[in-house]
């Protein structure tokens, strides 16, 4: 019977909220992510993907179109502003030594209330939405089948790889977050390293914004709250380490993937699925995980074993 349904609606329900929901969902973890593995924190990145959504939608309806330069021109422009307040935040941090998790929150919290003000007065103005969201420009807001904005989101996701890779972002918060007093003792710039990966992360965030936007056709006021630590805790399921140390690309995108999968089989709305059977499925696959876990624990957790001269086949933990 579940077969049948995933067969029939199922897979295409799943596929279809795939590709809306897991391009901006791996850029904002690849933001959060930058952070951890430099040894910080920034939960401003909710606040900042949502008034950067808004100013994305607002953009994108006073250019009357939704084609791809218009579309790429209103997400410079989000994710110039998420630049900035990333410097911000990076200022309060590395300048000012402000912790940052206190500073993030602060700055995320008025990110958040100004685009409240901001949703607010432009549908004063007589623009689609309402008091709290902005509508995009289009007749049938369906991610999945419009080309152009799949397109679109998979080009965004490549670009933001590419510069990480290019600019070695993952090298140099890995560099600072395993040993910053020593970095700082051999003549490392810490604080323009800080500087620039939280610059980097509000400007993902920005961008993950434009895109949550492109995917529902609206960006609204609320739809990102707590999306931070969503962000966060896939970027540690995908290997980061919260003390600093680690970043990969690969294992946040694949945490990302799965963590939606899960998602989608537990509510069973995304699959065509009952709420039972997804549950079923989900308890399921975390069972075998458990199999797993047991039997390769060690190889998993990548655990060394030190091997005595005396005795080489006694291993030792």
């Amino acid at each position: 019977m579940i077969a049948h349904r995933m067969a029939t609606s199922g897979v295409a329900a799943t596929v279809a909220n795939l590709v809306r929901d897991l391009p901006p969902l791996i850029i904002l973890s690849w933001g959060g992510g930058l952070l951890l593995a430099a040894g910080k924190v920034d939960v401003s990145i909710a606040g900042v993907a949502t008034l950067c959504g808004i100013i994305f939608a607002i953009l994108t309806q006073c250019l009357n179109a939704t084609s791809v330069p218009a579309l790429l021109i209103s997400s410079i422009a989000g994710v110039l502003l998420g630049g900035c307040i990333g410097v911000a935040n990076g200022y309060l941090v590395a300048r000012r030594r402000a912790p940052p998790l206190l500073a993030t929150w602060a700055v995320g919290t008025i990110a958040f209330s100004i685009a409240g003000a901001v949703a607010a007065f432009a549908n004063k103005q007589g623009m689609l939405g309402s008091t709290a969201s902005i509508t995009l420009p289009g007749l049938i807001p369906v991610f999945s089948h419009t080309a152009k904005e799949f397109y679109f989101s998979l080009f965004a996701v490549a670009v933001v790889a590419v510069t990480v890779l290019v600019f070695r972002l993952g090298w140099l918060a890995r560099l600072l977050g395993s040993n910053e007093a020593g970095a700082v003792y051999s003549g490392f710039f810490t604080e323009r390293v800080l500087l620039l990966l939280f610059a980097t992360s509000g400007a993902i965030a920005a961008l993950a914004g434009c895109l949550f936007a492109i995917g529902t056709w609206t960006s609204s006021t609320t739809m990102h709250a707590g999306k931070e630590m969503i962000a966060l805790a896939i970027a540690v399921l995908g290997g980061t380490v919260m003390s600093g140390g680690y970043f990969s690309l690969i294992g946040i995108s694949i945490s990302a993937l799965f963590w939606l999968l899960l998602t989608y089989l537990f509510t069973g709305t995304s699959t065509g699925m009952g709420v039972e059977d997804g549950r079923i499925l989900s308890a399921a696959f975390a069972g075998l995980i458990i199999v797993v876990c047991y039997t390769l624990g060690r190889s998993l957790s990548g655990e060394f074993r030190t091997i005595h001269s005396a005795d080489e086949t006694n291993p030792t933990r």
